[in-house]
């Protein structure tokens, strides 16, 4: 799933005035990003929508994470002192792990 596809589902949950102000941006350029009609880049609104909608499975912690929760691990300094922090942000900065709206997360140890 896509940000579009995060965004559409969003929409369709809480209503574009809510998402847009969810996401700090206008009605207007929610509705022309949904429409394929925005003319200008969408990196700054795939950015807000993935923040704010996004999860991802992490394989490092083999659990579900939101956006924000996930950027604060990959963009932390490197960690000196344990060496599964050290394994943990080394995994961070090669992971490319997809986003979904809701991930199951099963306990398999």
């Amino acid at each position: 799933m896509n940000w579009i596809d995060l965004l559409a589902l969003a929409v369709t949950e809480r209503g574009s005035a809510r998402v847009a102000k969810e996401i700090g941006l206008s009605r207007t350029t929610v509705h022309m990003a949904l429409k394929g009609t925005y003319n200008a880049d969408t990196k700054n609104i795939e950015q807000k929508v993935l923040e704010a909608y996004g999860k991802t499975v992490c394989p490092f912690l083999g659990r579900v994470l939101d956006g924000p929760e996930c950027r604060a691990y990959r963009e932390r300094p490197v960690p000196m002192s344990h060496y599964q922090e050290i394994q943990h942000w080394q995994t961070c900065q090669k992971c490319d792990a997809p986003v979904f709206p809701d991930t199951p997360v099963t306990d398999e140890e």
